[in-house]
This record gives C-alpha cells, structure tokens and sequence, in this order.
C-alpha cells in the first residue's frame, strides 16, 4: 500500500511540475517511480506464492509423522492436518455427556457421521420399499464388502455379512455335520456365548464337548501353544474342531491365532475357527496369512472397534468349505451350497448396519486413518497396564505387552468378591464410569499343594497362575444386572448385585469353602477418546473406595 501510494504521488509531480523542475531531477522521480511499481508488482507475487504454500502439499521437516507422547497428536503422510487424540474426539460420538466409557469393548460407539449416514440408508429404504429390498441394499453391499475383503486381505467372494459374531459361529457349527463321535475344543477362556453353542449342540448328540484350560498370566505366546498342544497330545481323540479367541473377552488377550493352528492342523484337527469379535479395528487382520496357516473360519464385529453400527459383522469360510455353510435363517430366496446368495438376503430385516460399514472406514480416515488409530488405543491400553500394575502392585493378564490390544486387564489389589463387584455399582452411580470386572481363580488342588485330577484337569500343573472358572454363567463371574429407566432429562442407571450394598473388606472370604481361592481383575478400554488421565482417575477412585472399606465399618459412599 504504501508503494502504491508513492507511485500515485511521484506520478503526479512528474506531470504536474515537470516543466519548473531540471531535466535530472525529472529523471531522478521517474527511475523512483519505476522502483515502487516494480516493489508493488514483486508484493503481489509474494502473496500469491504464499497462498498457494499454505494450501500445497509440501511441509517443513517439523512435520513429519510423529507422536507426541504429552499430547497425542500424529502427522500422518506430510500432510499440515494434525489430528488430537482425547476428550476432544468426544465431539464425535454420541456418549451422554460426563460418562466416561471405559467399557468400549462390551457394545462399542457409534460416531455421529456413522448414525447420520444409516439414517440417510434408512430414509432411502423407507422411501421406496421395493427398490431397497429388490437390489437398492445389495449393490450398495458391494462397497462395503470391497473395502473390508481389502482392509482384513481376503477374498471378496469369501466373506459375507452377519448380525455379530454370535450369528457368525452359530452358522458355522450348526452347519457342520457333527456326531457324537465328534469333538469340539474350547479354551476355558472362550466366550460363553461359543460354549453355549457347543453345548447347544452336545445336548443334541452332534459333538462332545471339552475345555482347554489357559492359566494366567500368560509368559509368552508359546506358553499358549505349548498348553494346547500337550492337551491335544493327551486327549483321548484328536477334536474334531478347535475354537479359538483372536483377542480373548476376559481376560483380553491376544492370542497367536496362526500358530495355534498352524500346530493343531499338525496333530489332525480337521476344522480350526477363530472367533474375532474383538479384532476388527483393533488389530492387524490378515486373512490370507492365516488361511495359509490352517485356519478354516472367521468372524469379527465391527460394531466394537472398527465404528460401524450395531448389528454388523462379517464371517469368512474358506472356499472348500461354503457349500455346507448355512445362515441361522434360512430365507425365501435361499438355495443350498450357493454361499454369497444364502447369506445376502435372508428375509426382510434391517441392511443399513451392513452397508454403513463402508462409512465407518470413511469416519477412521477423517480422524488420521486406521493405523493412527490402532496405535493410539493400543498404545495407551498397555500404558494403563503398566501403570496400574505398578500402582496396585498386582498383575497383568500377560506379561507380555505385544499381547495387550486396546484393553488392559490388571488385577484388582482386593480377593474381597462382593468389594470387587460392588465396586462396579459405585462407579456407575457415583461417578458414571462404567468398567468391567471378572473373576478368575486358583484350583483347590493347587491350594491344598497337591495335584489331585479329580479336582484340576490332569493337564494343569498347580501353580501361583489363575484359570477363568468354568460352567459358570457370565453374568455371575464378570458382569452386573443393570436396569436403565429413561427420564425427562437423560438415560440413569441404577445397577445392582448380587451381594447388595457396598461391603466392608472383613464382609468377604478369599478361600471358599471348595478350596478355590479366587481373585478380580479389571477390563479397561482404550478409545481415542480415553486419555491417560481417565486411568489414573479411575485408580484414584478405585483406592479410595478400598481405602475406606478397609478402614470404617460403614462405607460413607
């Protein structure tokens, strides 16, 4: 502007007084002139040039992919966006303000964009009925499919959408053509909802079922293999099928799925399934990796890491193996051993969580992409991990931490049963946390230092080591009744256990009277709306509360 101003001014002296003043001083304003409007014409240039450095590609070296371990902000791909991680991404999900969800594994979070576009889905099948059913939600399935066969590595004429994983395994073992001479094998720690099934299905005289136990904490990952193979070499038969947790419910694990097969294939088990309800968008999947190490089938949810709604999982079969697959429903346009037809429609129902899929991988790019996501949840769980454990001078579920996902699991420093449980109630109504807290034990033989078989199975050495108890219904070894009432205002829980109350620590016994000494632990889930800072809360809260139980007769809580 202000070389502006001087041309405007030199130009009206030149031509103004040109004729009163000597030729060198004319000369001298014009070579002035012609400066200032070569200093204007450079200005503009800068600006433009710098305009378009703002919105180009190219960063300086300050920005470069990094993660700030103070405040969890990535880089990624020279990009200038930064994305924080924190109770900042909370502006993206539906959470009831002030709850502090710290038991994201159990039902997951939808993101608001996520909702938003079912209900444009939605809205398109209520609109025009026929066009939705009659193919409108099956071509838009073919997005949603191409983008999770390549994000998991797997065919896309292998995979096909289920409601959860529950539907997934259901499919599979209700399939097979099972006889009593059959075996299946779970792992002690398998999800109830996987022995439920098989012993759905021994009731029914198709397979006998057996349990694996796996003590922990785990030492390392062949620690598991090794557990599972010297079973298997002592079973009586080789099993028929072989069920394995990718990431185990409680305690959360991960386990090495490929080498666990991999080793059962050796010895004959003819079917090996991997349930991964935890795996999707929480860890690395390779399919094909996994398929070329024995593994026979897959499910995984999407509705608990990978952000896509309720009702939406996927389930792989390995080619060999779909004609005698079969959905629980079987639906008007069914036809036997046509595997992608059987499983796309099966009767009228809602479609929109299947396609919405597509759209949870949308929302994961928007906020800095999938492997900064993973690495964010991931590396705060085992940060809580470490943490806890060397505050509550416990343990962990795995020594290990390449075994620890986006859930720590520490035990709890009480053996007090109805003080661990109770524990669950005063978080919810007191502070809205919501937590999970299991139990596992230690065997009566192992107490009374001695290695009965009757009392332990004769595969399990007495150690200082916990199993998950079996036979035992999930919601009397991890979980509360919670009974939710809908007021004016919002959603208030009043949850409830067994014991009642909150309990004073001399109101519980560590050694029941079967000898089995018992011990809680704690499920924490990581989310990039979780800091570090919710966790040490949490224990704040946690000794506290055990602090006074331990102290006063009477909690005051």
């Amino acid at each position: 502007l202000i070389n502006i101003t001087g041309c405007v001014f030199d130009f009206k002296l030149l031509f103004t007084v040109t004729l009163s003043l000597p030729l060198e001083v004319v000369v001298q304003v014009g070579c002035v002139m012609i400066m200032r409007a070569v200093l204007v014409v450079l200005s503009i240039v800068g600006c433009v040039v710098a305009s378009f450095s703002l919105d180009g590609e190219k960063v300086s070296s300050s920005s470069l992919p990094h993660k700030n371990e103070d405040t969890h902000v990535f880089v990624e791909d020279d990009a200038v966006k930064k994305i924080k991680f924190g109770h900042g991404m909370l502006e993206h999900f539906q959470l009831q303000n002030g709850f502090l969800n710290l038991n994201h594994g159990s039902f997951g979070a939808t993101p608001k964009a996520v909702s938003e576009a079912q209900q444009q889905y939605t809205l398109q099948m209520e609109a025009r009925p026929d066009d939705w059913f009659r193919g409108g939600y099956q071509r838009l399935l073919g997005d949603a499919k191409f983008t999770l066969a390549q994000y998991v590595n797997a065919s896309n004429d292998d995979i096909v959408f289920v409601e959860n994983a529950s539907g997934g395994v259901n499919a599979v073992l209700r399939s097979l053509s099972l006889t009593e001479d059959d075996t299946i094998a779970l792992l002690s720690c398998a999800y109830p909802m996987v022995t439920n099934t098989a012993t759905f299905l021994q009731s029914h005289h198709r397979g006998e079922l057996i349990s694996i136990p796996i003590q922990y904490p785990v030492s390392d990952e062949m620690d598991v293999v090794n557990t599972i193979r010297k079973f298997l070499i002592a079973a009586k038969s080789i099993p028929t099928l072989l069920s394995i947790s990718h990431i185990v419910s409680t305690p959360a694990v991960i386990l090495p799925v490929g080498e666990i097969a991999s080793m059962a294939k050796s010895l004959g088990v003819k079917y090996v399934f991997v349930d991964g309800a935890h795996a999707l968008g929480q860890i690395h999947i390779d399919i094909g990796e996994l398929q070329a190490k024995g593994i026979d089938f897959y499910t995984g949810n999407g509705h608990k890491w990978l952000y896509s709604p309720k009702g939406s999982a996927f389930l792989w079969v390995s080619p060999s193996l779909q004609a005698s697959v079969v959905p629980t429903v079987v639906s008007s346009d069914f036809a036997p051993t046509q595997y992608l037809r059987d499983f796309l429609y099966t009767g009228t129902r809602d479609y929109t969580p299947f396609v919405t899929i597509a759209d949870a991988f949308t929302f994961r790019d928007s906020v800095g992409g999938d492997e900064a996501i993973r690495n964010y949840i991931v590396d705060l769980a085992r940060w809580a991990t470490t943490y806890l454990v060397g505050r509550w001078k416990t343990e962990a579920a795995a020594v290990p931490l390449n075994m620890t996902g986006a859930m720590a699991t520490v035990r709890l420093p009480t053996q007090n049963s109805q003080l661990a449980f109770s524990l669950i109630t005063w978080l919810v109504e007191q502070h809205d946390i919501q937590i999970v807290v299991f139990k596992m034990i230690r065997p009566a033989a192992c107490n009374n230092n001695t290695n009965n078989s009757n009392n332990i199975d004769n595969t399990m050495a007495c150690s200082s080591k916990w199993v998950i108890p079996r036979h035992v219904s999930k919601g009397a070894t991890s979980f509360l009744m919670v009974n939710s009432r809908l007021t004016s205002d919002k959603l208030e829980s009043t949850a409830t256990t067994t014991g009642g109350g909150i309990p004073t620590e001399s109101s519980g016994v560590t050694v029941h009277g079967s000898g089995e000494e018992e011990s809680f632990w704690v499920r924490l889930s990581a989310q990039i709306y979780i800091e570090e800072k919710d966790f040490v809360r949490l224990a704040d809260l946690i000794d506290d509360y055990l602090k006074e139980a331990t102290t006063t007769t009477t909690p005051t809580y």
